[in-house]
């Protein structure tokens, strides 16, 4: 087996590794989570300095090594420039790619969440700076959570398996959403079984996430001048995120981050 191998990636997270050294992890869609060092990438005049930051897509040219492969070349492929252009849509690209570090398996395949991940890096890309980023965000996270298998029912109840519908017709009407039983239910909090639903959604809420496994949101869903609309595209992209963290059983970083800056889009 050759020592040098051939492999294309987005770098997912870099760490710092002495003086000099980067640590880079970056999702192949051929080999999945792979982390690699990048020698010397941290000096001034080194033909790898600019080309280990986070969301590039690159040719990567790597040594085996004992414990961690070495990159020898980097050949940027798609450097994503429109995800740069304000601080909200590169927050948000950078917590999608916080969630496909933790969703990702190392070792295998991963070609399907490999290009799941670009194509909402470009859906994020190409938004105007009037789009709001809530609805694409949740959207993403879904599809993400979908791939992986662990997606939240939201079509019928958890519990007894039951279609629910929105009902807009019926002033307060809810149902609950429960993280332990994996999506909707028929029961709220107010009921005897409140110790398994964590959140309560109106019919709006609801009609929102059973928008997302579609391949694209109803344009309707999407007039961001809109404040109820808003608030409810805020409460989704929450609500996944706070299933998502409990599903890992930890907080993911750059959602707290997002959070705060997404308060002025």
């Amino acid at each position: 087996m050759s020592n040098v191998f051939e492999t294309k990636g987005i770098i997912l997270r870099r760490k710092a590794l002495g003086e000099e050294d980067v640590l880079v992890t970056f999702l192949s869609p051929s080999l999945g989570l792979k982390k690699a060092i990048a020698p010397g990438a941290k000096k001034h005049k080194s033909p790898l300095r600019g080309k280990t930051e986070l969301l590039l897509e690159n040719n990567f040219l790597l040594i085996r090594g004992r414990s961690l492969d070495k990159i020898k070349e980097i050949e940027t492929e798609q450097y994503y420039p429109r995800l740069r252009e304000n601080i909200g849509k590169l927050a948000a690209s950078q917590y999608l790619a916080e969630v496909v570090l933790h969703l990702a398996l190392s070792g295998q395949s991963q070609e399907e969440l490999y290009n799941l991940f670009r194509a909402h890096l470009r859906r994020l890309g190409d938004l105007k700076p009037q789009d709001w980023l809530f609805p694409h965000i949740a959207q993403a996270i879904y599809h993400l959570l979908a791939l992986s298998g662990i997606a939240p029912q939201v079509y019928n109840c958890v519990f007894s398996q039951r279609p629910i519908t929105p009902n807009f017709d019926k002033p307060g009407w809810r149902v609950g959403f429960s993280f332990a039983g994996g999506g909707i239910s028929e029961c709220f909090r107010q009921e005897s079984s409140y110790a398994l639903v964590e959140e309560e959604l109106n019919a709006l809420e609801l009609a929102l996430l059973q928008a997302l496994p579609q391949p694209f949101l109803p344009a309707g869903f999407l007039h961001c001048d809109d404040l109820l609309l808003r608030r409810s595209w805020q409460k989704i992209e929450n609500l996944l995120k706070n299933y998502l963290q409990w599903y890992l059983g930890f907080k993911i970083r750059s959602a707290e981050v997002l959070a705060d800056i997404l308060m002025e889009f």
